[in-house]
This record gives C-alpha cells, sequence and structure tokens, in this order.
C-alpha cells in the first residue's frame, strides 16, 4: 500500500526543484486537504523549475496511480507516483505529507 497524494504534497521535477499541485476535487479530503487526481497532474504549471529548458508541465504520469480508489472515474495519485515533463523523464514525489490514507 501506498500513501495517497493531496494538496500538501510535495512533488520534485527531474532537476530536484519542488512543485505543490492543486487539487480539482472537493469530495475527499486527508488532515484537511483533498486528494490528488490523475487529470491534476496533468494540469499543473511547474513554475519554480530554474533549469535550462525548464519544466513547465507534466507530460506523463507512468506509474503510481491507485488501482482501487479513484473519483468521478480518475485514478487518485499515490506516493509511488513518477513520470515525464515537457523537458524530462523523472519527476517524482519528494513528500506525500500523509499517513493516514493508503491505496493501492
Amino acid at each position: 500500500m501506498a500513501a495517497v497524494l493531496t494538496a500538501a504534497s510535495i512533488l520534485v521535477c527531474p532537476h530536484r526543484f519542488p512543485f505543490k499541485v492543486a487539487p480539482s476535487q472537493e469530495l475527499l479530503a486527508v488532515d484537511g486537504e483533498f486528494v490528488l487526481l490523475r487529470s491534476d497532474l496533468l494540469k499543473v504549471k511547474i513554475e519554480t523549475c530554474a533549469n535550462n529548458p525548464k519544466c513547465t508541465n507534466i507530460t506523463e504520469v507512468t506509474a503510481g496511480l491507485s488501482t482501487t480508489l479513484a473519483i468521478g472515474g480518475d485514478q487518485v495519485v499515490l506516493d509511488t507516483a513518477a513520470g515525464t515533463t515537457n523537458a524530462a523523464p523523472g519527476w517524482q514525489v519528494q513528500l506525500a505529507a500523509q499517513d493516514k490514507l493508503e491505496a493501492k
């Protein structure tokens, strides 16, 4: 089982610059923070990357989506999530920021 990501979770681009993702749903929260969905990752604008070329968005989620928990048909994101950005492969989760809700 892996921790579910929320708005408080911190991800890092392949160049190690941290960023957060805004949740689009308000149905499920953990510790007062709404849970993140696959579609939230694909909509994020990465504004912290200072590399050249800069990471500006996530283009693919290659791992870490729940196979058992979804909201409105959209998979919940887990702390094992990873994928690619417009600039390079290798974004990942730095901190889940909660340990109360886990999923497969």
